[in-house]
């Protein structure tokens, strides 16, 4: 068995390689660990009562939001964007649970490996049979978490034999985050272990959440991973998968069978499909049915009972006496297969056994202590007085301390939660005693993580259990009886305060320079970080105080303890914030933004900390609730952001201005929509609160893409209130709406314009005219029909000058040009390039559009600007289909416009396959418009050769160009294969070339550079005759201001700044 109590419930760790290296990891930010740690102390330390408070429903509620700093910028590309998604996707402490267990004892917790249920769990024969669930139960401490880490192990070893890859989580009820005993939680790590050891399904991942990048925080809801999870497990090529789930008692119960109802339908129907395996463990309650599965109990387990004996012969310290074995057995027997219980009775055996006590009287003690762990908790505390205080303060501050601790603060804290101010100072021990000293007061009940830093935590959940239970903590200290978490966490927030003021006298100078001369915010971030090292180092328990005196005060004042004298003692004049306290929280803020200036007020603070009985408290001071003061202007706009439904209905009830400007979001309910809490925003509504039109219509256009009908209904409700827009405002919603293709608020907004066809001429916030441009533009065919029906104006054009129809066409909206044509639109429009519509949809490839087009009557033959055809449009886009169905259509091949054919616009632009259908249709390959010419410029080889095999005219000369034959325009370009085809298929040298005037110097580049080709590859006739066309010519070079005359055989180029460029042909030839 287990070396310590932590194997009881623990997982081995995993060690999962991050996309990133772990010092770049990104991490959620410490405001919303702190809110999830203040959370889970106010009165309640079980899961199952936070979880329902926190998380509310199970489907589309379980949010956790992962924030990114402006560092990380816009992520639009691949890699940056797939980091950015899998990075949200982890958590703080994601593996700690598993890494804070220790390994089994050696030849220990192998009995599984050979129980027949497990052998059918792993049999691939057998699945059919069991569904692939193993669940595995046990009483509270019997080691199901060491035995699961064993499981894992295992199945680790097992990858590349059996072909499959395991994930695992384990749920951790004493974890200070949610996600850490959470499904959400559960969800993203199974997805972000996926993603690592199966890396092939990282573009699925990316495919389905591409859209989540572009925001700056990355929200994940249970019901997006699932369905990730779901894609994985029905994908055919996937490897076997086995998931490892521990502890699920202590995630909450509603969740944890949702988790279990969709397990199994992740694994029905996978008879034709790569197995999926499920190993579970709990405790035997709640029970929870599951259609098939295996199962088996620990403690009924011979062999488990073996491994306890094993540890109890290893770890129980008994000189050689005749009845040490009877001990023994006596131990292993009242454990009734408990492991816990024999991990916390072996110590108290050893100490007697070290202060001399015989084995008889170990066994009479034996004899009377409990079997059960609540029985032997009690025992333990009561057994020894001495420090009594101490035992209670440090179980106090381990089970509410909203974060763990690590050793010296604990030791801080417990000497301050007694500390008078003349006392002297505390000094802090070394670690030897300091470990001795936590050991002796925690009874046993305690242990160090192994995770880095190291910190306190209980041996097991049933400890926790245990001490807030009617004969735990309550019965060591009788003043604690009648309120457990409020007196607690009273003289929690009164320790934080007793170790801020007694020590901040002894501050580092910078601090109180700062907190002088008022320097926060808007000192550099560096000697920021400077005086956060030097202040943890010297005061290591400063950061817990200063951040934690409110939280744990709200937790009093909510379980009836009141804190008058905790917050009056931060508060500075009528409302704002002392001075000190305040500078040391915005040291020890990481983000700029988040930092206090002078101004601010204790109700702003304890808003943004989402504490709402202090909240309740502060408010009721005359005069606070509207004070203008912080990021987000005022203590309402604060509370909006923050989504606490409780503290915006207690502000509004004290009068806060609900229509109060100002802030980052310029209005409370537009800091409710930014912070996505629509039902604050739907408050607001109720209560009168009117964003002007500007604001309103900036946020709706910035949520229209991605939000819910949920959410946009609240924008709706707000947009359609009576009275509060005038009618060219309420045009703009109009063809806002229409152009996001929201139907029934299109709907909704008729009826209160007077003119359906209004020109919006405001484009800020979009960029369309009227709202059938804009719903057919972006092929919203309900809209379009709904505006029609309305009389909407189909030949409007607004500012723009586009009509309905030309948007459509340009965007291949098929369906909405159907309608528009049917209900008579004008098909000889133009569109925002100044083309005809039917040359528009040909330039663009819209095949069917193109074809509706000519069914309604377009000319084929129609020319737009400069003779342009659709023909001619489509070739030069490379749009083959569409110049099939052109052609097909009757197209005239033959047509010039923009000086070009569509043959040669094809040729230049290497399009082969509409070049051959272009022939085959009758084009003539010596139409004037050169294609060949311009083929050979521009390499196109196999086009170059389809031309000349059709009778192209090699020797063709095109007077308008500078390059007048295909071999001069194939030398310019250096193509040698081309020049090769050209003069094996006739290219005269002897030709009349009659060269331009002014020809680009990259000819001169283009002939020495074929020159040398040939004669490298001895095709020295070749050569010899791109020799003599350079003798045969006088040419006058162009370069820019320069000229300069080229003759054989040596020739000199005057270039700009006076370089000379000399080449000796000659010397080439040899």
């Amino acid at each position: 068995m287990s070396q310590n109590a932590s194997d009881c419930n623990a997982l081995t760790y995993v060690n999962h390689q991050s996309i990133e290296p772990s010092s770049k990891r990104r991490r959620l930010n410490s405001e919303e660990d702190q809110l999830v740690d203040g959370q889970n102390t106010y009165g309640k330390t079980t899961l199952s009562g936070q979880s329902s408070a926190i998380f509310g429903n199970f489907h589309g509620t379980h949010n956790h939001y992962y924030d990114h700093t402006k560092n990380d910028g816009d992520a639009t590309s691949v890699p940056d964007r797939r980091k950015r998604l899998v990075a949200s996707l982890m958590f703080k402490r994601m593996d700690a649970r598993q890494h804070n267990i220790a390994t089994a004892m050696p030849k220990t917790c192998t009995w599984l490996f050979r129980h027949n249920e497990f052998k059918q769990w792993t049999d691939d024969d057998e699945m059919s049979q069991h569904g692939g669930f193993l669940w595995i139960k046990g009483k509270p401490g019997c080691g199901k978490s060491t035995i699961m880490k064993g499981a894992l192990a295992w199945a680790n070893k097992q990858k590349s034999k059996r072909n499959w890859i395991t994930v695992s989580y384990f749920f951790n009820a004493r974890a200070p985050g949610v996600l850490e005993k959470s499904t959400l939680g559960l969800y993203q790590s199974l997805v972000h272990q996926i993603l690592q050891v199966a890396p092939q399904f990282m573009s699925d991942f990316e495919d389905m959440f591409s859209w989540k990048a572009v925001d700056d925080t990355i929200v994940w809801t249970i019901t997006e991973l699932q369905g990730f999870l779901l894609q994985v497990a029905r994908n055919p090529e996937r490897p076997s998968l086995c998931v490892f789930i521990d502890a699920l008692d202590e995630g909450d119960d509603k969740d944890v069978r949702a988790l279990i109802a969709f397990l199994e339908d992740l694994t029905d129907d996978m008879d034709s499909m790569p197995a999926l395996r499920v190993c579970l463990s709990s405790r035997h309650y709640p029970h929870i049915t599951i259609k098939k599965g295996l199962s088996l109990v620990v403690e009924k387990q011979r062999d488990h009972d073996c491994d306890i004996e094993t540890y109890v012969r290893r770890k129980l310290l008994v000189a050689d006496d005749t009845n040490a074995s009877d001990l023994q057995v006596a131990v292993c027997r009242k454990s009734a297969s408990i492991f816990l219980w024999v991990v916390l009775v072996i110590p108290i055996l050893n100490h007697m056994h070290d202060q001399g006590k015989s084995v008889g009287d170990m066994m009479r003690y034996l004899e009377s202590l409990p079997k059960d762990l609540e029985g032997l908790f009690a025992e333990i505390l009561a057994r020894d007085t001495d420090e009594l205080r101490s035992c209670v303060s440090l179980l106090q501050w381990v089970l509410y301390a909203s974060r763990p601790l690590t050793a010296v603060e604990l030791y801080l804290a417990i000497q301050h939660s007694w500390a008078r101010p003349e006392d002297d100072e505390i000094s802090i021990p070394q670690d030897a005693p300091l470990s001795r000293y936590l050991l002796n007061s925690s009874r046993g009940l305690l242990e160090y993580t192994k995770s880095e830093p190291q910190t306190i935590q209980f041996i097991h959940e049933t400890v926790r259990e245990f001490l807030v239970g009617t004969s735990g903590l309550a019965q060591v200290d009788p003043a604690l009886k009648d309120n457990l978490h409020g007196w607690s966490h009273a003289k929690l927030s009164q320790a934080c305060l007793s170790y801020f003021s007694r020590t901040y006298s002894r501050l580092p100078s910078d601090i109180h320079d700062i907190v002088k001369n008022d320097l926060l915010p808007g000192t550099p971030r560096h000697i920021r970080v400077d005086i956060r090292g030097k202040t943890d180092s010297e005061f290591p328990f400063m950061q817990y105080a200063v951040e934690n005196i409110l939280v744990h005060a709200e937790a009093a004042q909510q379980n009836g303890v009141q804190q008058d004298s905790c917050w009056r003692l931060l508060i500075k004049g009528d409302f704002g914030v002392d001075d000190g306290w305040r500078v040391l929280r915005n040291i020890f803020e990481k983000h700029d933004i988040r930092c206090f200036d002078s101004k601010v007020t204790l109700l702003y603070v304890v808003i943004e900390m989402k504490l709402p009985t202090l909240t309740s408290i502060l408010a009721a001071i005359p005069g606070a609730v509207d004070v203008e003061c912080g990021r987000y202007g005022s203590a309402l706009q604060a509370a909006c952001h923050g989504g606490n439904e409780y503290i915006v209905q207690c502000l509004i009830n004290h009068g806060a201005n609900v229509d109060k400007k100002g802030g980052e979001h310029k209005h409370s309910v537009l800091a409710a929509i930014h912070g996505k809490h629509f039902h604050i925003a739907r408050l607001l509504i109720s209560h009168s609160a009117s964003p002007n039109l500007g604001m309103l219509l900036k946020t709706m256009s910035r949520y229209y893409d991605r939000a819910s009908e949920e959410e946009i209904s609240i924008l709706h409700d707000l947009s359609l209130r009576p009275g509060v827009y005038d009618n060219a405002e309420i045009g703009e919603l109009l063809c806002l709406a229409a152009g996001r293709g929201i139907t029934a608020f299109v709907a909704r907004l008729l009826p209160r314009v007077s003119d359906v066809d209004l020109v919006c001429t405001d484009n800020r916030h979009t960029k369309y005219d009227t709202a059938l441009v804009a719903a057919a533009s972006n092929g919203h065919l309900e809209v379009v029909s709904l505006l029609l029906d309305h009389g909407a104006d189909i030949e409007l054009t607004g500012n723009h000058k586009l009509t309905a129809l030309a948007e459509a066409v340009s965007n291949g909206n098929l369906q909405v040009v159907s309608l528009l044509l049917d209900y008579g639109a004008d098909i000889e429009v133009i569109d925002n390039h100044g083309l005809l519509i039917l040359i528009a949809a040909a330039s663009n490839g819209h095949l069917e559009v193109v074809s509706l087009l000519l069914d309604h009557g377009a000319d084929i033959e129609v020319t737009g600007s400069h003779g342009l055809t659709a023909l001619i449009a489509a070739a030069r886009s490379g749009k083959l289909e569409c110049v099939k169905l052109l052609v097909n259509r009757g197209a005239n091949v033959h047509v010039v416009g923009l000086g070009d054919s569509a043959l040669s616009r094809a040729a230049g632009d290497g399009h082969t396959e509409i070049v051959k259908v272009l022939l085959a249709a009758g084009a003539n390959a010596n139409d004037g418009c050169f294609a060949l010419n311009k083929a050979a410029r521009w390499g196109k080889f196999e086009i170059v050769k389809l031309l000349i095999d059709n009778g192209a005219d090699v020797n063709a000369s095109d007077k308008e160009s500078l390059y007048r034959v295909p071999l001069c325009a194939a030398i310019s370009g250096s193509k040698y294969a081309i020049v090769e085809l050209l003069l094996s298929a006739g290219a005269s040298i002897d030709v009349q070339l009659g060269m331009h005037e002014w020809l680009p110097l990259s000819f001169h580049d283009g002939f020495m550079t074929t020159l040398e080709h040939l004669l490298k590859t001895k095709q020295t006739e070749y050569a010899e005759k791109i020799r003599q066309l350079h003798d045969m010519q006088q040419w006058t070079h162009y370069n820019h201001s320069s000229t300069c005359q080229i003759s054989a055989p040596q020739a000199r180029v005057s270039l700009p700044r006076g370089d000379v460029f000399k080449m000796d042909i000659r010397s080439i030839l040899g």
